[in-house]
Formats: structure tokens, C-alpha cells, sequence
């Protein structure tokens, strides 16, 4: 696809002609996943984030400076997009990973302290998880 033919294509967008849209999906839709898989390296992910791409497309076609690499423009949004993808599913995973990490402690703790009082046992726990709880993301 050329740009003025993409830009045509932006333009009837901006208009909320889905024509425009699917145009430029039939043009890129390879490429783009391309992008978004060679980031996520997961096949149904980098389909899902696709699928959001051109969603976004459309939602932020106001915004296209026209006169632009039109080609590098959408490589630069998929990959933005791929990358927001792993924060969140990271995020996400290490929550989990997180709690995993608090319910194992919990079970250590309540086995190696079978004389503790149960109240003593509970207080570690919810002490530990408190401490957790504190910690930024990056921790």
C-alpha cells in the first residue's frame, strides 16, 4: 500500500468509513501480527493483541500526521502494544507468583512451628503477607 493510498484510507476512517479500515487491515494484518509475534513469541497472544491493534486503528486515526511513514507509523503502535501486553500479563504473572510465594511461606511456617499456638502461626502469616504487600512492583 502507498502512502496516499493510506492516507486515503486514514482519511476515510476519520469519517467512520469502516472501508478505510479494512483496506489497510488486508494491506497489514500479516505484518502486524509479524510485529506483535516476533515481541510475544506466542501465537494466540500475538493474535488477540492484532485483533486490539486495528481496534485501535480506528480509535486513534484522528491523530495520524499525514505526510508520514505510514508503514513505520503502525509498526511503532503494534509494538508499543505488544509491549504494554507483556506488562500487564507480567503484572498479572507476578501476583500470582506472589501468592504462590505467600501460601508456600504460610504452609512452611505452620509446619515447622507445630508447638507454636495457632494465634502465632496466623500473625506470621498476615505479617508476611503485609510485608508483601508493601513492596513495589519492580520488588
Amino acid at each position: 500500500m502507498t502512502d496516499e493510498l493510506f492516507e486515503q484510507s486514514i482519511r476515510r476512517i476519520q469519517q467512520g468509513d469502516k472501508a478505510g479500515l479494512k483496506q489497510i487491515y488486508e494491506a497489514y494484518a500479516a505484518f502486524i501480527y509479524s510485529v506483535i509475534y516476533d515481541i510475544l513469541k506466542n501465537r494466540e497472544s500475538a493474535e488477540d493483541v492484532t485483533s486490539d491493534f486495528f481496534i485501535k486503528l480506528w480509535n486513534v486515526a484522528e491523530q495520524y500526521r499525514f505526510g508520514g511513514k505510514h508503514k513505520a507509523y503502525l509498526a511503532t503502535i503494534a509494538h508499543n502494544m505488544a509491549i504494554d501486553y507483556i506488562r500487564k500479563n507480567r503484572h498479572e504473572q507476578t501476583t500470582e507468583e506472589i501468592q504462590d510465594v505467600v501460601d508456600a511461606g504460610a504452609a512452611a511456617t505452620t509446619i515447622g512451628m507445630q508447638q507454636e499456638t495457632v494465634e502465632n502461626s496466623v500473625i506470621q502469616d498476615i505479617t508476611m503477607k503485609e510485608a508483601i504487600l508493601t513492596l513495589k512492583e519492580p520488588e
